[in-house]
């Protein structure tokens, strides 16, 4: 089995655990309009991106853009999968999006945002468009892909931590929230074992 693919089928089996422990196991009954959040998340990426604003002057969030992206993919991963898309399938996408061909070698991180939203709009996700935008953005997939696992690895931990119960604490013993936390040791911990493990040790000290 191709690498890609294996990432992909992890992706979808993530979301769908997310979704079914914060919603329902039947959430896909439920008419979520998951694809209306990929455009409405572009915009906001755009914002941070800062390049769409000629009249004023404005730095790139690069961290604040990957955060959208990652949101973006966890909107997108829902479509796909409401869809019943096939994980090699998509992986190939991703793969004809990371292959430079003539005049979709480069593009702005506007134009693919665009094209992107214009899909939601029609109620899919493009995971050709959204990996162009990754690249336009300076991330390859994969790298969104781990920032997205970085971030499950959390929302699982906060699930069977209370949360869906209304027992779970986000703010901690120093006066940080967890996601202070999750970035700060993700960058120890660089596998989701051993990062959910660390936010434990973290956790207990929390009264």
């Amino acid at each position: 089995m191709h690498l890609c693919t294996k990432t992909i089928e992890q992706l979808l089996e993530a979301q769908d655990f997310l979704n079914a422990q914060y919603d329902c196991p039947e959430w896909r009954t439920k008419g979520h309009q998951f694809a209306d959040y990929i455009w409405i998340e572009t915009g906001e990426l755009l914002n941070h991106d800062g390049s769409i604003f000629h009249y004023r002057k404005q730095v790139c969030d690069t961290q604040q853009v990957k955060l959208e992206l990652v949101d973006i993919m966890h909107f997108g991963l829902s479509v796909l999968l409401m869809q019943d898309a096939a994980a090699e399938a998509v992986a190939n996408m991703i793969a004809g999006a990371e292959r430079p061909s003539g005049d979709l070698a480069a593009g702005s991180v506007a134009k693919y945002a665009r094209d992107l939203a214009k899909a939601a709009m029609k109620g899919k996700f493009d995971v050709f468009w959204f990996t162009k935008l990754c690249t336009a953005c300076g991330f390859s997939f994969s790298e969104i892909a781990e920032a997205y696992f970085i971030k499950y690895t959390l929302n699982r931990f906060r699930i069977n931590h209370g949360q869906t119960r209304g027992e779970y604490k986000k703010v901690w013993t120093d006066g940080r929230e967890d996601n202070e936390h999750l970035t700060e040791l993700a960058a120890e911990f660089p596998d989701v074992d051993g990062l959910y493990q660390a936010l434990e040790s973290r956790y207990a000290a929390v009264p």
